[in-house]
């Protein structure tokens, strides 16, 4: 009788271990997931901030266009001016001549 005692106290103890067993599988599993979870959302993260730095170099180079564009609008207009100061002095030179020809007579 003992012997059977002694067998059904090996198989609890056994079935004991087993349960300690898978539950150590299950926690490993788990851990396994919640590190999988992190990586994700690591890469995640690293895409924002590289979308982020992208959309700040568009914004830098529009910006410089748009400097480039303005200096250029500027020198059209100083050329503008240019051309209009020697019209009007063109113009009064022409005058001069006219009235020395006018003077002449």
């Amino acid at each position: 009788m003992a012997h059977k005692r002694v067998k059904m106290a090996h198989k609890r103890v056994k079935m004991a271990h087993k349960r300690v067993k898978m539950a150590h599988k299950r926690v490993k599993m788990a851990h396994k997931r919640v590190k999988m979870a992190h990586k994700r959302v690591k890469m995640a993260h690293k895409r924002v901030k590289m979308a982020h730095k992208r959309v700040k170099m568009a914004h830098k180079r529009v910006k410089m266009a748009h400097k480039r564009v303005k200096m250029a609008h500027k020198r059209v207009k100083m050329a503008h001016k240019r051309v209009k100061m020697a019209h009007k002095r063109v113009k009064m030179a022409h005058k001069r001549v006219k009235m020395a020809h006018k003077r002449g007579t």
